[in-house]
């Protein structure tokens, strides 16, 4: 039988700090397990797009912005079968303080994840997404034909419904 591909949508531009980004490697491989993966961050990591205090935009790289989006949202998405996202758990660094941790924000925002997963789900794709804090924004939810609020689940339906055959 074909082996399924997905697109992976994630955090990227915002996410930097390898434990948080940790989480997301250590899903995509177990994602690999039972599907091809097209994963945006095997292509690249650009990360947050600098923009001058003039407001304007760095000229030279332009283009590699603008292919970034064209790429992911064209090629990958559009060619993918389903789209996965995780939204993780944003771990504070261990050396703040305990007040500073209570305060460090708990969700990453990623305006790429959200159109990758608006354009997966209106070109009617599944759309699972993998929430792994305790809210979310509606415009998550509601473009996600599968929802879960942990790998333990997400996983366990993968295995039950995806169980990859040993070559």
């Amino acid at each position: 039988p074909e082996i399924e591909t997905v697109y992976t949508a994630m955090p990227i531009s915002y996410l930097s700090d390898p434990n948080d980004r940790q989480q997301i490697d250590e899903f995509v491989e177990r994602v690999n397990q039972h599907f091809i993966v097209f994963n945006p961050l095997s292509v690249e990591v650009l990360g947050a797009v600098k923009v001058e205090k003039s407001g304007v935009m760095d000229e030279d790289n332009l283009a590699v912005y603008h292919h970034i989006v064209y790429r992911d949202l064209d090629w990958l998405v559009r060619r993918a079968d389903k789209l996965i996202a995780i939204w993780p758990q944003r771990r504070p660094p261990t050396d703040l303080s305990e007040v500073l941790k209570d305060m460090w924000p708990k969700v990453i925002p990623s305006p790429g994840a959200n159109h990758e997963t608006h354009s997966a789900f209106t070109k009617t794709k599944d759309v699972w997404v993998v929430c792994l804090h305790d809210s979310v924004s509606p415009f998550i939810t509601h473009f996600a034909t599968k929802f879960f609020t942990n790998t333990k689940d997400f996983f366990a339906f993968l295995e039950k419904h995806y169980k990859r055959e040993s070559s």
